[in-house]
């Protein structure tokens, strides 16, 4: 599913757009026979013009859907086709103007035809996938789309991504959704230094506790709850229940299936053959993600195979120079692998990119030390 093309006049959409997409993912992927391309890798062939039968290759996909959205006051008109990759030949197409209150029935109508086009050649007459929880505002739908929008982007944008979904919730505080995004982005502040931990937990484990309540069929939710069961609990058993469920409901979760194979199989029970098949799982859902390669890495270094670590994250920095998070896990994997100067050239180069961030200087302590450099 490839990013709708906002064609309206306003830039501000773009999240918009992204997020008709992204719901369009988390819907088709419920139906089990069905292998869809991560947010990661779909969304990095954005503002690209290029031929699909090469996207399609590049991700391993037999079918792409592509569309374009515009929005007009009140008014919105979603276009969606359906293409074989292999051809380039469309295999179903449609528009669709609505009133933007009927953009939740929207999603689903796509999603719908969608998976009953699938249906014909892939999974027989099985039944079509359930739509998503969804709040009825459009200003609050709006406001989550956009702080999603924000906590991909990681960094300070993270503290962007909170403030859009307390309005969400401040418009409807039973928008489960926004509940599970407010507990995660909250967890992120904290696991990246930028938010104390007390104030994290305070806040996050009560908006994933509601979120379940509100949506128990969210993989989001389970989500939020493995990590808080890993990170504030120190409970395995219940980290494992929670991870496992979150990718039952939704196998394309690629969060929850990076952090169930690093940080819990690899990091906490040290099941390094078990955490590198999860990892190597996330890879073939999202191919093209930097996070999940580099995570990957990680693994591999935690399980002494320091050279593919350091060849694999310094293929992703030549890839993406500007990646904060590649230059983070490629300095990772040389202190790991022995190659501490090194470690220190790159996140030097990484400060530069977000300047204080706490990984990188526990990282630049951590080498700095090692080289008896204590002064500096």
């Amino acid at each position: 599913v490839l990013p709708f093309v906002n064609m309206s006049n306003d830039a501000e959409q773009e999240y918009f757009c992204e997020g008709i997409s992204e719901e369009i993912i988390n819907t088709v992927v419920q139906v089990p026979e069905i292998k869809v391309a991560g947010r990661t890798s779909s969304f990095s062939f954005k503002g690209k013009n290029l031929d699909l039968r090469q996207v399609g290759k590049q991700l391993g996909v037999s079918k792409i859907l592509e569309g374009s959205v515009r929005k007009s006051g009140n008014r919105i008109r979603i276009t969606a086709q359906l293409i074989e990759a292999s051809t380039g030949f469309h295999m179903w197409s449609n528009k669709y103007d609505r009133e933007l209150d009927d953009i939740f029935q929207i999603q689903d109508d796509i999603s719908q035809e969608i998976a009953k086009h699938l249906q014909q050649t892939i999974i027989g007459e099985k039944s079509l996938p359930k739509s998503r929880e969804q709040t009825q505002n459009i200003e609050a739908y709006d406001l989550y789309l956009k702080g999603r929008s924000f906590y991909y982007q990681r960094g300070d944008a993270l503290w962007e991504a909170l403030d859009c979904f307390k309005k969400a919730l401040d418009i409807d505080p039973g928008y489960a959704l926004a509940l599970c995004g407010l507990a995660e982005t909250y967890i992120m502040l904290s696991f990246y230094g930028y938010l104390h931990p007390e104030k994290c937990w305070t806040n996050a484990i009560p908006a994933a506790k509601k979120a379940m309540l509100l949506g128990p069929g969210l993989g989001e939710a389970y989500n939020a709850l493995g990590i808080i069961a890993l990170l504030h609990d120190h409970d395995l058993e219940t980290t494992e229940k929670e991870f496992k469920k979150a990718l039952q409901i939704n196998p394309n979760h690629v969060q929850a299936r990076t952090w169930y194979g690093l940080f819990y199989l690899v990091v906490a029970t040290n099941n390094f053959e078990e955490g590198i098949v999860q990892l190597e799982k996330a890879i073939e859902i999202d191919p093209l993600s930097p996070y999940v390669s580099g995570l990957h890495a990680c693994a591999l270094s935690m399980a002494g195979r320091d050279q593919e670590a350091i060849s694999t994250t310094n293929q992703l920095v030549r890839l993406n120079p500007k990646s904060w998070i590649s230059i983070l896990l490629h300095g990772l994997c040389l202190l790991r692998g022995g190659e501490t100067e090194k470690c220190i050239e790159v996140h030097l180069k990484g400060l530069e990119i977000l300047d204080g961030q706490i990984w990188n200087l526990v990282q630049l302590v951590h080498a700095y030390a090692t080289l008896g450099q204590l002064d500096l």
